[in-house]
């Protein structure tokens, strides 16, 4: 067959038949032509159209496939020249805005997923997209400028709204506010900022407990937290539960009493069981719990052992039975008359730093003592150089006699009937013999010493 020149141009190579027919040039779409085997498929409303719409010239090689070369960009480059990145052939209407905003560096997250798209692009004809500042301040500085609780501007705050605000909730309201720095969780999700801030400049809030619930802290009666001197940090003791409870004083084991711990943890149900005065938490008693007779059988012969509401603590410190305080292993061991004495009347302003000198319990002793008076005497105030720890001062030893008058022989005998020799007073004895034997040399037989004028001076003679 002879080719005649073909009106579409050199690089069209197909069979005139595939379009035409022998009656008539014009495209007859009956015939085995199919468009969708070029690079262009016709869809949707383009199946609807003359081919003339877009074969404007017959020399098809020369129409573009590009969108735009149909299509007046009505956006006028603000989203690009390629309408399928967006639209289909079926309609300019868009479904899947948010999937398509969703691959800018833009995503539509929480409330802006709902914001008409010309709240943001605002332009005469609504219809061009020119790209946004990507800053929150970006479209809401009138919002930013004109925030009065607090005073954003003001105060300084930082125009990057997301650091406080959730994009996530519609509005500015408190509850949309990332309070990460301070959960508000529990008691305290509140949505009334101004519980805390009370002024508008929100800097000022600690979050230091104390600045909001000193109020309850003085106010608190059991326990009166101020008596006690408990810490004013609540959540030293309190978690976020409403109410304040439940409460847990950690601080008690290693300060005071180990109850979170060893033999008595989970022995109390509340302070009171211990703390029966609400008001003085310095008060309490072990005989709530340790009942007699059961406790009296469990210190037969225990030195010092007294059944009464504080006295357990004397010798079970960490409550532990096993490990009840033994005296003896401390620098002043329980000997004679101490053995007996209650713990209190030594201890009387707590256990830690009582004194071991013995004038700092009997300095009364001294002081009453009459025969002799240690006072008027001068004698020294460590009642061990001169006493044990035997009931009622006796015997006594004075070594330093031996310096003024030795005790020996016959003597030793009186050392501790020391009336025997000091009648009247203890400061004008006399240390001569015939001091305190005048009655024997005068009544002397064998031989008369004082018809034979013998020396007064005993030990002349005697030993």
């Amino acid at each position: 067959m002879i080719r005649a020149q073909s009106p579409h141009g050199n690089r069209l190579k197909i069979n005139c038949s595939s379009c035409h027919s022998s009656d008539s040039w014009s495209f007859n779409s009956q015939l085995s032509f199919d468009h969708d085997s070029t690079q262009f498929k016709i869809q949707g409303q383009h199946r609807k159209l003359d081919c003339k719409s877009c074969h404007t010239s017959l020399e098809f090689d020369q129409i573009r496939s590009s969108c735009i070369s149909c299509h007046k960009d009505v956006h006028q480059q603000s989203v690009g020249m390629d309408c399928a990145r967006c639209h289909n052939s079926d309609t300019w209407l868009v479904n899947n805005i948010l999937e398509i905003h969703d691959r800018t560096n833009f995503p539509l997250l929480g409330v802006h997923r709902t914001v008409d798209c010309n709240a943001c692009h605002r332009s005469e004809t609504q219809l061009r997209f020119e790209p946004l500042g990507l800053e929150c301040i970006s479209c809401h500085l009138e919002d930013f400028n004109s925030a009065k609780s607090p005073d954003h501007k003001k105060n300084g705050y930082s125009t990057n709204c997301l650091e406080c605000h959730s994009q996530h909730s519609s509005g500015w309201k408190t509850g949309n506010v990332n309070h990460d720095f301070f959960p508000l969780v529990n008691s305290h999700k509140i949505d009334d900022c101004r519980k805390c801030h009370q002024s508008n400049d929100y800097s000022k809030a600690t979050p230091d407990c104390f600045s909001c619930h000193a109020l309850d802290y003085n106010n608190s009666i059991n326990p009166n937290h101020r008596i006690a001197g408990i810490s004013n940090d609540c959540k030293s003791c309190h978690s976020l539960d409403p109410d304040w409870k439940p409460a847990k004083f950690q601080e008690h084991d290693a300060q005071h009493f180990p109850i979170y711990s060893g033999s008595h943890q989970g022995a109390w149900q509340k302070c009171n069981d211990c703390h029966g005065n609400g008001q003085d938490y310095k008060i309490f008693t072990c005989t709530n719990c340790h009942l007699n007779p059961e406790s009296d059988q469990k210190h037969i012969n225990v030195s010092g052992y007294q059944y009464q509401n504080t006295a357990c603590l004397s010798c079970h410190p960490t409550g532990e039975a096993d490990n009840a305080f033994n005296h003896a292993t401390t620098n002043f061991p329980l000997t004679g008359a101490h053995r007996l004495v209650e713990c209190k009347l030594c201890h009387t302003n707590g256990y830690k730093g009582t004194p071991t000198e013995c004038q700092a319990c009997h300095q009364k002793d001294y002081d009453a003592s009459i025969d002799p008076s240690h006072k008027k005497l001068n004698l020294s105030t460590d009642c061990k150089t001169c006493h044990t720890t035997d009931p009622g001062w006796s015997p006594a030893r004075f070594d330093i006699h031996d310096q003024v008058f030795p005790l020996t022989g016959a003597h030793k005998a009186i050392e501790n009937d020391c009336k025997k020799c000091h009648i009247n007073s203890y400061s004008n004895t006399p240390s001569d013999c015939i001091g305190c034997h005048q009655k024997d040399y005068d009544a002397s037989i064998d031989p008369s010493h004082k018809k034979l004028n013998l020396s007064i001076d005993c030990k002349t003679c005697h030993t």
